[in-house]
């Protein structure tokens, strides 16, 4: 059920009005997700690229590294950023800061 359920939040990522709601449900669930979200770092939005990258950092998932790295020559800097942040996460193993909630909501 969680594989259906993904691409209606990674759609709502493009509306400003659902985007925040989306990261926290996407951030929030196991890595059923995982492949879907790295598939999405393909999306023509620069809004969508950025906070799934964001997820994928605060997920730690180890196994988008190769699709985040590739965003690291995005023509967006926000993305560019978000790419390279989580990169370094992953990489570093980094804990969430307390009360980030599994989404960059400053970012979003």
């Amino acid at each position: 059920m969680q594989g259906k359920a993904v691409q209606p939040l990674i759609d709502g990522l493009r509306d400003p009005q659902t985007s925040r709601w989306a990261a926290a449900a996407l951030a929030g669930w196991g890595k059923a997700p995982i492949r879907a979200l790295v598939r999405a770092l393909g999306d023509d939005s620069p809004a969508v690229r950025r906070q799934v990258a964001e997820v994928l950092g605060n997920k730690r998932a180890k196994e988008a590294l190769p699709a985040l790295k590739r965003l690291l020559e995005d023509p967006d800097p926000s993305v560019k950023n978000a790419a390279q942040d989580s990169i370094q996460r992953i990489e570093r193993g980094e804990e969430k800061p307390s009360g980030e909630g599994g989404v960059a909501a400053h970012r979003l």
